[in-house]
């Protein structure tokens, strides 16, 4: 069975942008800040999902995990656990297109 230490939660400035998005008129930078936050929760829920079908039963995932060190926070949004490695995920939902040439 593929153990999921929590479930991801949305963040408090997510819920706040959601809030007032839906109370008020925001302006345009406000509204930019808040579809960038929707779609990185979106992007955050849809690797979930994948890895939730993909992995081996065997693996154990932490999502959303909020550390501190020396007054600074920062948070790691997945770490897969596996038999012999962990592995740790930055999530990010990216849109448009996007050309790779010469290993760039």
């Amino acid at each position: 069975m593929f153990l999921k230490m929590q479930p991801r939660k949305e963040s408090l400035e997510l819920q706040i942008y959601r809030i007032l998005n839906y109370r008020t008129t925001i302006d345009e930078n406000m509204y930019e800040k808040y579809s960038h936050l929707e779609k990185g929760f979106l992007g955050e829920q849809q690797f979930d999902a994948m890895v939730e079908q993909k992995l081996p039963a065997d693996w154990i995932t932490i999502d959303d995990l909020l550390l501190e060190i020396n007054n600074t926070s920062f948070q790691i949004e997945s770490l897969l656990f596996s038999h012999d490695k962990i592995h740790v995920i930055e999530v990010k939902n990216f849109e448009g297109d996007y050309i790779f040439e010469n290993d760039r």
